[in-house]
């Protein structure tokens, strides 16, 4: 997993969740620079799915385990919100699903 990150650190971060055999700048491009403006950026790309990386997608709970901790490692576990077309939404609603306390927390 890879990510590509955009903006000011300063300000609250969106995770994009990019859909199954989707490049994320194809999903996100367009929309990266409207959301700068508000938010710090983030773009995940999953294992087998970035052209810089020789990798094959594991599996939606592998790439959720990386993506769970990447933003723990990164933000401290909490992020703004989180947005998901396809496969992206699978991780995203699984990583929230999952009930163990160190898992994500949205911040307030």
């Amino acid at each position: 997993m890879k990510t590509y990150e955009f903006g000011d650190k300063n300000k609250p971060v969106i995770l994009l969740l990019p859909g199954t055999c989707c490049h994320w700048k194809a999903t996100f491009g367009e929309v990266i620079p409207l959301l700068e403006r508000n938010f710090y950026v983030v773009c995940v790309s999953y294992d087998g799915f970035d052209e810089t990386e020789d990798t094959i997608f594991p599996s939606m709970v592998e790439e959720t385990e990386k993506i769970e901790s990447y933003i723990q490692e990164q933000f401290g576990g909490k992020i703004c919100c989180a947005y998901g077309c396809s496969l992206g939404v699978l991780c995203g609603a699984a990583g929230a699903a999952w009930e163990n306390p160190h898992r994500l927390r949205h911040s307030r």
